[in-house]
């Protein structure tokens, strides 16, 4: 039987360029990648066909972690695309509640217009956007798909006593909310298992696109040594301490370049100090981020093996990197599936394995890196680009059986 579906109503973080930059202004988070997700997969939908509306709310860290304790609801056009960002107070606990309230009356006036939803996406486990999602589509007749990117209410080090307890509760309710949609899109297979067992889904690693400014191929620069890149989260549980050890246990003649934000800046500041083969860059936007891949020999995501939450995740830096035309190197995560290992370099994620792994690949030709670059790009985007994702999201729609609550 299936959905016949054209207009697609996306509720999640996929907010306007200007208020973007203004978030950036305020908060001391990481939302780049959040930001960047959203509106792939805004892209995705609208190549597999679907006529798309935004329910978005601005992807802020609690107060006073962000200075914002308000954000006011308003109106945006962006990508040629229209939207709602959604009204909340800032504060642990009050966020939730009004952030529910908001997505369900904003929802509420889309689903009555003169041209309301087919079919509700929403951008990953948060408790407010399913909860109000599943209310609109029980009562407007709407199917419901989240798209599920992580672990629901993961531990930080910012967590409190009030924090840790509100979390559990949240996981009680994406729990119980999970039961009720009609399908789930997912980045591993184990999302979906563990997450909503028994809910159709679609595993969907990521979205593969050159950053804005990247290189249509693998140029390759000239320069003395190799350039070796990581972009990401400076965390431990990231392998970034075991990838600055492993400058010094290396005997090939490479550099190491970092880009990122985290627990581990300072550390790396102290590397980079210490020692002429690291440099950090900081935080770097998309186009500095492209400039850094467009001069790098390798790329790299030393993440460790051992950490439960691989089994739920996928790198989407591994994406990112694939995209760009140059050689990726990275560990053997659960999360990622066999059909990557012809297009990856492979190593264990201890530091003596990293080291070694990357003089080996560091050795080889110019050629020998380009052709494996532009195997990887090619696998890339053909698969895991924005119009073979669309695609796929469109057929996997198409099978799904109504739940009961849909009467359409």
């Amino acid at each position: 039987m299936g959905f016949d579906l054209s207009r697609a109503l996306f509720i999640g973080f996929a907010i306007s360029s200007r208020e973007f930059d203004d978030l950036l202004e305020h908060d001391h988070g990481m939302p780049h990648q959040t930001q960047r997700f959203g509106w792939l997969v805004v892209e995705a939908l609208a190549a597999g066909g679907f006529e798309v509306a935004l329910i978005s709310a601005v992807p802020a860290l609690d107060y006073p972690r962000n200075d914002r304790v308000w954000y006011p609801r308003g109106k945006f056009v962006d990508r040629g695309v229209s939207g709602s960002t959604v009204a909340f107070c800032n504060v642990t606990g009050i966020k939730h509640l009004t952030r529910f309230v908001s997505a369900r009356s904003t929802g509420k006036r889309q689903c009555k217009g003169a041209e309301p939803p087919d079919i509700i996406f929403v951008h990953g486990a948060h408790s407010p956007f399913l909860w109000s999602s599943i209310r609109l589509g029980r009562r407007y007749g709407i199917p419901v798909v989240p798209i599920l990117t992580d672990l629901p209410g993961q531990r930080t080090r910012f967590d409190t006593l009030v924090s840790r307890t509100l979390k559990r509760i949240d996981g009680r309710l994406i729990s119980a909310g999970l039961k009720k949609v009609d399908g789930v899109i997912v980045l591993t297979d184990r999302l979906a298992q563990d997450l909503a067992p028994g809910v159709p889904y679609l595993r969907m690693e990521g979205i593969a696109k050159p950053l804005a400014s990247d290189a249509p191929g693998p140029v390759y620069p000239p320069h003395g040594h190799r350039t070796v890149v990581y972009a990401g989260g400076l965390r431990r549980e990231y392998g970034v301490g075991s990838l600055l050890e492993a400058v010094s246990r290396s005997e090939g003649d490479w550099n190491l370049r970092i880009y990122g934000h985290g627990p581990l800046m300072e550390e790396v500041t102290a590397a980079a100090a210490s020692n002429p083969r690291i440099f950090y860059g900081g935080l770097a936007d998309e186009a500095e981020l492209a400039r850094a891949y467009a001069d790098a020999d390798l790329l790299v995501n030393p993440r460790p093996t051992s950490e439960d939450f691989t089994l739920y995740s996928f790198p989407s830096k591994l994406l990112e990197y694939l995209a760009t035309g140059r050689p990726a190197m990275s560990t053997r995560i659960q999360g990622v599936p066999g059909e990557f290992e012809p297009y990856l370099y492979w190593t264990d994620s201890d530091v003596d394995s990293l080291a070694a792994s990357i003089d080996r690949i560091c050795a080889q030709s110019d050629e020998a890196l380009a052709t494996k670059g532009a195997q990887g790009r090619d696998f890339a985007l053909s698969t895991r680009g924005v119009t073979a994702q669309g695609r796929r999201i469109r057929e996997f729609i198409s099978v799904l059986e109504p739940s009961a609550s849909v009467h359409r």
